[in-house]
């Protein structure tokens, strides 16, 4: 098994932290009965499609557009229904989750908190929309990442304390009332193994993960698309793990079945071909690698187009793995191609064109052109100080190599070291970002999403039940999935592997 390169890899997250899907239950739609059989069944069938489309997780508007709308549907509730009424708190639940889809966190979190306690009190502590609401609640406080609002460490520790104490809730409740088979029970095992990798805790994950792998084959066979999820879900645990050779049947498994089932263009088998080529690149098998990545690579460029994000991250990985089998000359183009188009399509600073100048440089300093060098690993130090903050590991990572790479030509540090000064003074001014590593990881699965979970590849989110679009989950998902793994829990994007970054199929 070889080393693996210090290149930033291209970290894809399917989608991360999802909510469990229910069955049965109130809702807010309401349809007459008759005491014919057939009369029965067509009103439930129209109440199921009317709280479908009007569900706001299944709704393709923005949800700035649909923030107001929902306020008013809110505000009328409580005038004519009352605070506690069972279609208030429908309400109310909608309207935190296009807040939260909004990353509104703090009103949303605020709302979330408010039904809970009112479900509790109504509907007490079992009952479907009760343990959604905390499922909903524990999402949000699992995954929120405030941006410009930051959410100091000490705060972000409470928040992962409380998410895991609801999960664990969820968790038991689900068991309860429907069994360890249940979609429901599956689902939220799912997010707290992601959760406990999340924090540090792998030898607590991975018999989760392999829980909800056993519970899925029993209860859907082996080509269910939760089966499929919670085996991928299990390989990116194993992968970022470094137990490649325990995670690539897993991964073949799921490749196989996608490929039968979706096509060997789909985007989801297209994202685990990108996981194999990645997995074969950190075993030093690199015909294997360059052969997967290539294929990824076109499938990639004829489904999504040239400019695409995700093409994009394909041209970097292809050329990591061009790179790692000393095949300079060819990968040079391949990672021109991601700089260039990077830096058209997400901007000079951000952190995945940081990142291809950071591939860019490594490559040039190997073949020897270090001024070439210097300069891409300042332009990476330039834009991983502005999107990552000046003190980040990777920042003052490329800021020594730039500076060795001068070295290296008889240049002094002086013009850098001017910079380097100017640039915290700069930094001065702004409040400094929180020093996460790369974005979530296609774990596409967090990315294992909530591995980065942006390297290859991730799980998907189940659907939630037409009974209960309000209970749906608050992130991206895809049909009949698990949530895809933590990309930061997974480790992707640190130095000593392919430069991660996070990039939702």
């Amino acid at each position: 098994m070889g080393c693996a390169p210090s290149r930033k890899r291209s970290e894809e997250a399917e989608s991360a932290g999802a909510l469990v899907p229910y069955e049965g239950g109130s809702s807010p739609a309401r349809a007459s009965h008759s005491s014919s059989p057939s009369s029965r069944r067509s009103p439930k069938k129209k109440k199921q499609r009317r709280a479908n489309e009007t569900s706001p997780l299944n709704s393709t508007t923005p949800p700035e557009l649909l923030i107001p709308l929902y306020r008013q549907a809110l505000g009328e509730k409580q005038t004519y229904l009352g605070e506690d009424h069972p279609d208030t708190l429908y309400a109310m639940n909608a309207l935190a989750i296009v807040l939260h889809k909004d990353s509104q966190y703090n009103e949303a979190e605020a709302l979330y908190r408010e039904v809970l306690e009112k479900r509790v009190a109504v509907l007490g502590n079992s009952h479907v929309d009760t343990v959604a609401t905390m499922n909903n609640l524990a999402s949000l406080l699992h995954k929120r990442n405030d941006g410009a609002d930051l959410i100091p460490d000490e705060v972000r520790k409470v928040h992962l304390q409380q998410a895991e104490t609801l999960y664990r809730a969820c968790i038991k409740t689900c068991r309860a009332a429907h069994g360890e088979l249940h979609v429901s029970t599956i689902h939220g095992k799912n997010n707290l193994a992601s959760l406990l990798w999340e924090t540090n805790r792998p030898g607590e994950a991975e018999p989760l993960f392999r829980e909800v792998l056993a519970s899925s084959r029993k209860a859907h066979g082996n080509e269910h698309a939760l089966v499929l999820s919670a085996a991928s879900n299990l390989a990116v645990f194993l992968e970022r793990r470094g137990r490649h050779r325990e995670a690539e049947p897993l991964f073949r498994e799921v490749l196989a079945s996608r490929t039968k089932v979706l096509g060997a263009t789909h985007p989801r088998s297209l994202y685990i071909i990108n996981v194999l080529a990645n997995l074969y690149s950190d075993m030093a098998d690199h015909d294997n690698a360059v052969k997967y990545s290539w294929q990824a690579l076109e499938g990639r460029r004829s489904s999504l187009g040239v400019s695409h994000p995700v093409t994009l991250s394909s041209y970097n990985d292809y050329a990591n793995c061009l790179h790692a089998a000393k095949r300079y000359e060819e990968a040079e183009p391949w990672y021109m191609e991601a700089l260039v188009g990077r830096s058209r399509e997400l901007g000079n600073s951000h952190p995945q064109t940081a990142d291809s100048h950071y591939n860019y440089a490594q490559l040039k300093y190997e073949l020897g052109d270090m001024t070439t060098a210097a300069d891409n690993y300042m332009d990476a130090y330039r834009a991983y100080a502005i999107c990552k903050g000046y003190n980040h590991p990777e920042t003052q990572d490329a800021l020594e190599k730039a500076e060795r790479s001068r070295r290296r030509i008889g240049l002094d540090a002086k013009h850098s070291m001017a910079f380097d000064a100017s640039m915290a003074m700069m930094l001065d001014q702004m409040p400094s970002p929180r020093d996460d590593d790369d974005d979530q990881g296609e774990a596409e699965l967090p990315p294992v999403s909530p591995p980065s979970a942006a390297a290859a590849g991730g799980a998907e989110n189940l659907a939630p039940a037409p009974d209960h679009p309000q209970e749906e989950s608050t992130t991206p998902k895809l049909q009949g999935g698990l949530p895809p793994l933590p990309p930061q829990a997974a480790g992707g994007g640190g130095g000593g592997r392919a430069r991660a970054n996070t990039t939702i199929v």
